[in-house]
């Protein structure tokens, strides 16, 4: 992950794979099976994550790891 990332809320898709472990394609699935939503922004075509997005998938997979053991 860049360093310039580390302080933006918005992170672009290498950014946002690199911030929770996972390769790029790796976000392209979860996007496309609806478990993370992108921010598009009018006028700009590229794709961007909300790192409060990406905490809250973390999360989420962490609490569900916990109630499976």
């Amino acid at each position: 992950m860049s360093e310039a990332a580390i302080d933006r809320r918005l992170v672009g898709l290498e950014d946002a794979a690199g911030y929770i472990g996972l390769t790029r394609r790796s976000v392209h699935r979860l996007v496309q099976r609806r478990l993370l939503t992108p921010v598009r922004l009018p006028g700009f075509r590229r794709t961007l994550f909300d790192r409060r997005d990406l905490d809250a998938f973390v999360d989420a997979a962490r609490a569900t790891v916990r109630q499976t053991t």
